[in-house]
């Protein structure tokens, strides 16, 4: 992979593009009123990207890459054989077997995520040869947490886990739905089941899972 320059970029600041992308695609409602934001749809129509799918390794650790260009890239068969494949600039490629037995919001995520190397990084890799968007070595799964510690400001897979948060949870929506469920406050909640309930809430809301609302809670301070 050529080394490329990731700028840094703020939280906030990936938060208002998210939401700037959102209001685009479904209007200022899907910002500040909780929804399941079609992802797909914001993906195709809006960043102008096709979803295709490949087997992408053999042991289920790459859920979603971004093809940055048009260009040859390396996939699987059944049998575990290696492909060259040919596709097309805007690409954004799922594993369905990695994806196979898990939640619909995993997938969903990876779109999500994928859509924020497609947005957000794009332009880094004018000047070079890349095909695809990097695997950084801070890679997170998604139902392992979108959140990173702010020195990785700078990563690549930091900031499209930022952006693909902020594209399913948009930040005036998902505070507006947990001031609902917890108008309180999160500590005047003594019952533990009573929080689970509020994630799965939220989970269901959003169409996520219940790892991310809890990381999205912590990111947004409101547990603080």
């Amino acid at each position: 992979m050529t080394n490329v320059h990731i700028p840094y970029l703020e939280r906030f600041t990936i938060e208002a593009m998210a939401m700037n992308l959102v209001n685009a695609t479904f209007g200022k409602d899907a910002v500040h009123e909780p929804c399941i934001i079609d992802i797909h749809y914001l993906a195709e129509f809006q960043l102008n990207a096709t979803i295709d799918y490949h087997r992408l390794s053999t042991d289920d650790t790459i859920l979603g890459l971004s093809v940055l260009r048009d260009g040859k890239v390396n996939t699987f068969g059944p049998r575990g054989g290696k492909r060259r494949v040919q596709l097309s600039e805007n690409t954004i490629v799922l594993d369905s077997k990695a994806l196979a037995d898990s939640p619909e919001c995993r997938e969903r995520f990876t779109v999500a995520h994928e859509c924020g190397h497609l947005h957000l990084h794009k332009k880094c890799f004018e000047h070079t040869n890349s095909v695809l968007a990097p695997i950084q070595e801070h890679r997170v799964d998604p139902l392992d947490g979108c959140e990173m510690p702010q020195k990785y400001a700078s990563s690549a897979e930091w900031q499209a886990n930022q952006f693909g948060a902020a594209l399913l949870m948009p930040q005036p929506a998902f505070r507006l739905a947990f001031k609902d469920l917890a108008p309180g406050g999160w500590f005047s909640i003594e019952d533990q089941s009573e929080k689970e309930d509020i994630v799965q809430a939220l989970a269901d809301l959003f169409g996520v899972s219940r790892q991310s609302v809890a990381i999205r809670i912590d990111t947004l301070k409101l547990a603080a």
